[in-house]
């Protein structure tokens, strides 16, 4: 018979990761109540609309207007979430905070449901610590607004899209269209970066006459749903109001001149960042940054790295993560010839950094969400010599070499915790 941890092993394991990050995102939310800048920046312009009648709040959440600027605050939902919240926990830090962590938390748990059904079970839930424990992680599920809570919608999008291209499970057409469907509502990264749960979908169409045949109509319904989110979005589909759409206002400013026009940072803008300027000038540069990124070691350590160089006995192990990241770069591309699907792992991580080539730079926020995929891969590039030993003991102690990578997730994960924590005195707002 099996134990009740084995029949409901998914289930607890789930419960665990949301309930642990969100208590750990809530730590020292509210430390600092008397020190408001930040919170007094990117909330006090919406605030005489949160202070309104419940009316005017569901107007705004049912409102067809996209998340297009810089703000901490535009996405229509998140006028539903803030009121609710600053009207439980008043004008503090807490209360700006709280609807951040309250969705980010799913992130690591979405996570661990994409390794488990799609990828290796057994590396499922120390997957979902490493990303809940990141400091990328920590920092936008902390600090408010929508960029934490994007890489839970980001997650959703690509577990929904892979249920349905790789399980056949026509039900996460549901949730899949749905969450495609707040794609414009939330930070502009996820408008290309939920091409990673499109494209198996897409796929399958091209290649698969029976997917085609039984996913036909729910694939039409979300065709139709979209095109009409985008029509309204767009005022009937004016190209011009597309072109700004797409751009996020200036955010990322290429597409053309005009676009830059009517975006907010339009006059901070310089000359070389215009269409006419990427190929000469800014791809180089922005390549110079995306290799200091990944080995100066930002991807996989120190979300403060603009304010403060990370220390720590730590510090060298970010060139081994990247070198372990390409081995699973590699591992994924042997193993797509039997199982296609670890073909998306290199895939959603080129994506994360491609469009950025040619927009507004490698940052953290714009670099967040081909986290889960950059990760992943490292973590199969440490079972690569552990796969190996594995196959050759004993079934009953075929696990005990990945007591080696348990280990190492979880003295990264809390130094990653401790660090972030022990310089949140210096740096509250981040």
């Amino acid at each position: 018979m099996p134990t009740l941890f084995a029949r409901h092993r998914r289930a607890i394991e789930n419960s665990v990761l949301y309930v642990l990050f969100f208590c750990i995102y809530c730590i020292s939310l509210n430390s600092l109540p008397a020190k408001l800048e930040l919170f007094e920046e990117w909330a006090n312009f919406y605030l005489p609309d949160f202070e309104r009648e419940w009316k005017f709040i569901i107007d705004q959440a049912l409102s067809m207007r996209p998340n297009d600027s810089n703000q901490s605050i535009n996405a229509p939902i998140w006028f539903v979430f803030m009121k609710a919240s600053l009207y439980l926990f008043d004008k503090t830090f807490f209360g700006y905070r709280f609807p951040c962590v309250l969705l980010t938390a799913f992130a690591p748990v979405l996570m661990a449901e994409i390794v488990r059904r799609f990828f290796r079970a057994n590396l499922a839930f120390v997957a979902g610590i490493l990303l809940g424990a990141s400091q990328y992680s920590l920092s936008f599920g902390r600090t408010g607004g929508y960029i934490g809570p994007t890489l839970s919608v980001e997650l959703a999008i690509v577990l929904f899209g892979f249920s349905v291209a790789f399980e056949g499970r026509k039900r996460s057409w549901i949730p899949f269209t749905l969450f495609l469907l707040m794609v414009p509502f939330f930070y502009s990264t996820v408008r290309y970066l939920c091409a990673v749960g499109l494209i198996p979908v897409a796929v399958k169409f091209l290649f698969s006459k029976e997917f085609r045949k039984a996913n036909l109509l729910p694939a039409l319904a979300t065709m139709s749903l979209i095109i009409g989110l985008g029509l309204a979005l767009t005022k009937g589909g004016k190209i011009e109001e597309a072109l700004v759409f797409i751009s996020a206002r200036g955010e990322q400013f290429l597409i053309t001149d005009k676009t830059v026009g009517e975006g907010f940072e339009a006059e901070s803008i310089q000359p070389q960042h215009r269409l006419s300027g990427v190929m000469g000038e800014m791809i180089p540069q922005r390549l110079g940054e995306l290799q200091q990124f990944y080995w100066g070691g930002r991807r996989f350590f120190n979300h403060r790295y603009f304010v403060r160089e990370r220390t720590g006995l730590l510090q060298p192990i970010h060139k081994v993560l990247v070198v372990c990241m390409l081995l699973g770069v590699a591992s994924c591309l042997v193993q797509a010839r039997s199982k296609p699907r670890y073909l998306m792992l290199p895939i959603w991580s080129v994506l994360a950094w491609v469009p950025l080539l040619v927009t507004t730079g490698i940052t953290a926020n714009r670099m967040l969400l081909g986290l889960p995929a950059d990760l992943f891969m490292a973590m199969l590039g440490v079972c690569i010599p552990l796969d190996f030993v594995s196959r050759r003991l004993p079934d009953r102690f075929k696990w005990v070499p990945y007591t080696i990578l348990w280990a190492g997730v979880a003295i990264i994960s809390w130094d990653s915790v401790s660090a972030y924590f022990q310089d949140y005195i210096d740096f509250p707002n981040l």
